[in-house]
């Protein structure tokens, strides 16, 4: 599967984190959220067919800076070493 890897800067010394997963039918985003007391690990499609997903789709391509998988892996471990929340598609789990 074809991923590519970002960060963007929120606030401090915080960061997202997230993967672009752009190989499959819908494209989708996994973000690593670290704003919250305890993480959050969201992954949501991207409805390619409707004006509004495509819009937000191609957002994540201009805000992120690039970076390599590791530094996202590293992110993602840091997140799920203890407590963390699950969304998918903007619903808890």
């Amino acid at each position: 599967m074809k991923t590519y890897y970002f960060k963007r800067h929120q606030r401090d010394e915080r960061w997202h984190h997230y993967k672009m997963l752009v190989d499959r039918d819908p494209p989708a985003r996994e973000t690593v959220d670290f704003l919250h007391p305890e993480p959050i690990i969201d992954f949501a499609d991207y409805d390619q067919l409707s004006a509004v997903g495509r819009i937000e789709y191609e957002a994540l391509w201009e805000v992120g800076e690039r970076i390599e998988a590791s530094e996202y892996e590293a992110a993602y471990r840091r997140a799920t070493a203890g407590e963390f929340a699950l969304y998918i598609n903007g619903r808890r789990q």
